[in-house]
């Protein structure tokens, strides 16, 4: 029979220190998607532009879709990655080979 002794007071996967790395895990997981995805999925914005006289209001909404520029989008996961020590990354890109310490693997 084990000895309760011998156990830790709170299991493992319970501790501060596990739920602040998995947090952490999450987020960077969640920002690498947002990045990548962002090279590809263009981003809505809209404006509203219009003046009101009296009872007359006059307006015109616009709408505009454009991509993160790559360039902004390279260096967002190049950051997140260093941040966090990551040098792995499955990209077409090939500019991210001038990254030093970076290794990029470009799917077949």
């Amino acid at each position: 029979m084990e000895n309760r002794a011998d156990l830790p007071a709170t299991p493992p996967w319970r501790s501060a220190a596990f739920i602040a790395a998995t947090v952490a895990t999450v987020e960077l997981i969640i920002l690498l998607i947002l990045g990548v995805a962002s090279l590809f999925v263009p981003i809505p914005r809209k404006e509203r532009h219009g003046f009101t006289a009296g009872p007359l209001s006059v307006g015109v909404e616009t709408t505009e879709r454009e991509r993160v520029h790559p360039a902004v989008s390279g260096a967002l996961i190049v950051a997140v990655m260093q941040a966090n020590g990551l040098t792995k990354l499955a990209n077409n890109d090939a500019d991210f080979d001038r990254v030093p310490g970076l290794t990029r693997y470009a799917p077949a």
